[in-house]
């Protein structure tokens, strides 16, 4: 496996590692209207994602040329996507971009990092030395889900 940064010419296969993952690997402890509203399969809707994932530090996992998974780090230190291609979980993709990102996180003066995630990913993240801060509920229209924000020190 690769890590390597994200390029502009990456983006499609990156919201299709997307939302096929949240359909599948989500899917598995939220409705299907929670599902459609994470990962609704109009392309329009991801429009700004280019923007997003080339501003932050978006580090993607490739393996035979394949987008396997991806992640992005703000330049708060915040990880804001984590994701895994649903035929790649558990084969520690996830937990090599997070190293990296932390790696990256550190590299950048940052002493540590936090995230929000779901009830999918809380445990993998916990795992790995991040601490719940808070659990709330977000809204993603109509759907309310919640959200545990989590930190590590570095």
């Amino acid at each position: 496996m690769k890590i390597r940064l994200f390029e502009e010419k990456d983006l499609e296969e990156v919201i299709n590692l997307y939302i096929d993952t949240v359909c599948e690997i989500n899917g598995r402890d939220y409705s299907s209207d929670h599902i459609h509203a994470l990962a609704p399969k109009r392309l329009d809707h991801y429009e700004n994602w280019g923007d997003l994932l080339t501003v932050n530090t978006t580090l993607l996992a490739v393996i035979n040329k394949k987008i396997t998974g991806f992640g992005t780090l703000t330049h708060n230190g915040d990880i804001h996507f984590l994701y895994s291609h649903k035929d790649h979980q558990r084969t520690g993709t996830g937990s090599a971009l997070l190293e990296a990102l932390e790696k990256t996180a550190r590299d950048s003066g940052h002493k540590k990092v936090t995230l929000s995630t779901g009830i999918t990913a809380r445990t993998f993240f916990m795992n790995r030395g991040y601490s719940v801060l808070t659990e709330h509920y977000v809204s993603i229209d109509p759907m309310l889900f919640i959200q545990y924000k989590m930190k590590k020190h570095l």
